[in-house]
């Protein structure tokens, strides 16, 4: 993937956990570092 498609994928699995209220998991939190100030939980 490139990196467009990564930042996409990034957005849709924040957007689902966001919606959902669901913490995420990840190796790299730059990643979804962006959505932490829209409420996004780092587990």
């Amino acid at each position: 993937m490139g990196f467009a498609q990564d930042a996409l994928a990034d957005c849709y699995i924040a957007a689902v956990a966001l919606r959902c209220g669901a913490q995420v998991a990840t190796g790299n939190a730059a990643d979804v570092a962006p959505f932490r100030a829209h409420g996004l939980v780092l587990a």
